[in-house]
């Protein structure tokens, strides 16, 4: 075989090999989750369970309430009025990123535990 060929041999199996790799960079990140109110006396408790794919990094934002953790995978927030509150999650994987908003509702009045299930 010649040498031609020998290194046409080569660059063809180096670039099948490097299209068959993985690439996280290219992953798309889809940023979801859904949410659990526990109402007590003073405080409602919303739980967040994250149901985001392909991310690495998380960022939690509200516009009132105390966030126990912005940038855990999952979190807590604690409100202490009666309100409609966004709720909002940036997740991404350091290349890619997705944002998702829900809001909640806190109404002491009501005292029912509430859960506002991932669209």
């Amino acid at each position: 075989m010649s040498k031609f060929h020998l290194l046409l041999l080569l660059t063809v199996n180096l670039l099948v090999i490097s299209c068959n790799k993985n690439d996280d960079s290219l992953s798309v990140v889809i940023a979801d989750f859904e949410t659990e109110i526990l109402l007590g006396e003073n405080q409602a408790i919303v739980t967040i369970s994250n149901l985001s794919q392909n991310a690495t990094s998380y960022l939690w934002e509200t516009t009132a309430g105390i966030i126990e953790n912005n940038t855990a995978e999952n979190t807590s927030i604690y409100f202490t009025e009666n309100g409609i509150y966004p709720i909002t999650l940036i997740a991404s994987n350091g290349t890619n990123s997705d944002t998702k908003t829900i809001e909640v509702t806190v109404d002491f009045s009501s005292k029912i535990l509430k859960k506002n299930h991932s669209n």
